[in-house]
């Protein structure tokens, strides 16, 4: 694919003038409190399952969709769901949605998500995830680490997780689905402000302001998040979790605990501003995280900072009755920096790693609907990182510097287009396609000591275009009974961290070009209400990932090397079920519960970190 670099530059120009616009705009705006909203409509709590079927999301497709409507299995939470179940982080939440399940390796990134049966070894690198609609993604990984996202749950207005492949809506990283994090309040029917100041063990606290409104004309909105927590983290010995004798076989002393080793701190800001048909998104995320290094160790570990920026702008403007189209840019700059101690029980030294990218995204979507039975979604879409290097130090062994550097621009292109038909009153029909490439790209790689190095040039040629399909049929027998039928791919293309290095005993050798991975998903979901006080929702899946990108160990030189691949297989059969009961308006039980059964094909057995029933 031919490089579009000097196109690049002057979308980051045009993106910087119209934000700066903007910010002009809403700064001289005169803003009112909007303290006393009065809700217009019901509250979700007082609807019925008849009525929460008719609930609009806006993160499956795109565009305005009620949940009966649109072509995947769908979960809402609501600002009254965080309120009545009492959540206290995000981590919380999303370990109550049926399918996803959490894995806590004490590692920088926090909690790592396996869904529907599955976990890649890295932390969501199997889903979307988004604030407000705009991709938090780790460039070095393409992954969505939690840690770096960092919203406090008082800020959240709703959260939408969209179960699936949709990679036809969202390119590269949607294997099962999209997870957006809504924070403006503009969607809300109730504005909300609000200071909340809370503390705990273990030197816990933290502090939260929202701030919201719009002006007397309803032209602005906006929206104010800043929050701070901190916590000393864990206090427990480690004799209690290891096998015996296993800490004095490492040389570290039998009373050693993790105190001061899983310590943490985030600081969070962001605005939202809404005028008329633009927006603009501005955020700020500074993290710090203690964790560990591989082993139980009597000194700090590892010291891990990550600081994120995003600058966001929106259009969106309804054109006629039959046509709507969205405009997105946004600018990520993430810095990340960590420093290890932990390996001082072992060989004696102390390492550094320093992590830099820059990344842009623009996209332009269109919603036409011709007629009422035909809604055509389409999308272009065009995300980047002009920057993009990894530095390690370890110099007791021998490393003053281990780097790789992208020597030209990584650029992702992606074309979609989908349609939504009503056959009937009963049936709708939706099918899509995306075209998506990653273009060839340089990664130089230096290893050595002063003087001493050497330079390895890796060549990443996979670079070519994917077809990502999707298929659907929503049946609806009645108001009170309807199936979907659902088939599904997605890809996940290489990041530049698995294009870079593959290393033992800080030896690189270079690997094969690596292909993207990929996921076929067949689904049925049927949702059954036969009356307005209980219903029934079960999902049947059967997933087949193919090309998983796995580690292999291999005897080069006389020394084991880890070879990356594309030859990982797994195959998923799973049943979620979730079951509601609202006998009256202040009483409600629900029951949920999934099955799944997921076979590693490469070598025949059960996948690791893939439990059978969750609950």
């Amino acid at each position: 694919m031919i490089s579009i670099k000097q196109s690049l530059r002057h979308l980051q120009s045009f993106t910087l003038v119209v934000l700066g616009l903007f910010l002009w705009l809403t700064l001289f705006l005169p803003i009112h409190n909007a303290f006393g909203k009065e809700v217009e409509m019901s509250d979700l709590l007082e609807m019925s399952l008849e009525e929460l079927l008719q609930v609009k999301v806006i993160t499956a497709n795109k565009t305005t969709e009620t949940v009966s409507e649109v072509p995947a299995s769908v979960v809402v939470i609501t600002r009254r769901d965080i309120e009545k179940y009492g959540y206290r982080t995000l981590i919380e939440i999303l370990e109550n949605v049926p399918g996803l399940y959490g894995i806590n390796q004490c590692y920088p990134e926090g909690t790592a998500f396996g869904i529907r049966g599955f976990w890649s070894g890295w932390t969501n690198k199997q889903i979307v995830v988004l604030v407000d609609g705009v991709r938090q993604v780790y460039p070095s990984r393409s992954n969505y680490p939690l840690t770096t996202i960092a919203v406090p749950v008082e800020a959240i207005e709703r959260i939408e997780i969209i179960r699936g492949p949709i990679s036809v809506i969202y390119g590269d990283g949607a294997f099962f689905g999209a997870i957006n994090i809504i924070t403006d309040s503009s969607h809300s029917e109730k504005t909300t402000s609000l200071v909340s100041v809370a503390g705990g063990s273990l030197e816990t606290n933290k502090v939260v302001a929202k701030l919201a409104g719009q002006s007397d004309d309803d032209d602005f909105h906006y929206t104010l998040n800043a929050s701070r927590y901190q916590t000393k983290g864990i206090d427990a010995p480690y004799s209690k979790m290891v096998p015996p004798n296993f800490l004095n076989d490492i040389g570290v002393p039998e009373e050693t605990t993790t105190a001061n080793q899983m310590s943490s701190e985030e600081n969070y800001f962001s605005f939202l501003g809404k005028y008329k048909d633009l927006s603009t998104i501005i955020s700020y995320v500074d993290d710090s995280q203690d964790s560990l290094f591989l082993l139980p160790s009597p000194v700090k570990g590892v010291s891990n900072l990550s600081k994120v920026t995003t600058l966001t702008v929106n259009y969106d403007h309804e054109w006629s009755d039959r046509l709507t189209m969205q405009a997105h840019f946004s600018y990520l700059s993430y810095q990340h920096s960590s420093n290890a101690d932990g390996v001082a029980s072992l060989v004696g030294t102390i390492a550094t790693e320093d992590n830099q990218a820059d990344y842009y995204e623009a996209e332009l979507n269109t919603v036409y609907t011709p007629s009422p039975r035909l809604k055509i979604v389409s999308g272009l879409s065009y995300h980047t990182f002009p920057s993009l290097s990894r530095r390690i130090n370890i110099p007791k062994v021998g490393i003053d510097h281990l780097t790789a550097t992208v020597e030209n621009d990584i650029v992702n292109v992606g074309l979609f287009s989908q349609a939504n038909y009503k056959w009937s009153d009963q049936l709708d029909v939706i099918a899509g396609v995306r075209l998506d490439s990653l273009n060839n790209y340089n990664i130089l790689q230096t290893i050595g000591s002063g003087s001493n190095f050497y330079e390895l040039y890796r060549h990443y040629d996979k670079g070519h275009i994917e077809a990502v399909p999707r298929l659907a049929l929503i049946y609806r027998r009645n108001k009170q009974q309807s199936f979907k039928f659902l088939y599904g791919e997605a890809i996940n293309w290489p990041a530049f961290e698995q294009n870079s290095i593959s290393s033992s005993n800080f030896k690189i050798y270079p690997t094969d070009s690596l292909e993207p991975e990929r996921i076929r998903t067949f689904e049925l979901v049927h949702t059954f209400t036969p009356s307005t006080t209980w219903g029934l929702q079960a999902s049947v899946f059967h997933n087949a990932l193919e090309k998983l990108i796995v580690r292999d160990t291999k005897l080069i030189q006389e020394k084991f090397v880890s070879i990356q691949n594309n030859s990982g297989s797994l195959e998923t059969n799973g049943i979620e079920t979730t079951l509601q009961w609202h006998p009256t308006n202040a009483w409600e039980i629900e029951v949920s519960g999934s099955y799944q059964h997921t076979k590693d094909k490469k070598f025949s057995t059960a996948a690791a970190y893939s439990p059978q029933w969750l609950g």
